[in-house]
């Protein structure tokens, strides 16, 4: 009797957590008007040659939307064309 309680309980767990994982995904999936904004100032001043400058862009957006993958991405392509490890 435990133990068809506790399938039913893990079968709930694991449903569960299979359907918030897939509303969170959706969630980021849509950019914002101010995402899309800082982005665009942090890809120019990328493509500036400015890097120092754009990775501080990428970081506060980071620290803004700490799950934003495109800023994730490029500040993780900057680091490693600048080959700085510690970052």
């Amino acid at each position: 009797m435990k133990n068809k309680y506790i399938k039913y309980i893990l079968i709930f767990i694991i449903s569960y957590s299979t359907m918030y994982c897939q509303i969170d995904i959706n969630a980021n999936s849509k950019i914002t008007n101010e995402q899309s904004r800082m982005l665009k100032q942090a890809k120019s001043l990328e493509s500036s040659g400015l890097l120092d400058e754009s990775i501080v862009a990428y970081s506060n957006i980071l620290n803004k939307y700490p799950k934003f993958q495109q800023a994730f991405n490029a500040l993780k392509s900057i680091y490693l064309r600048k080959k700085n490890w510690e970052a």
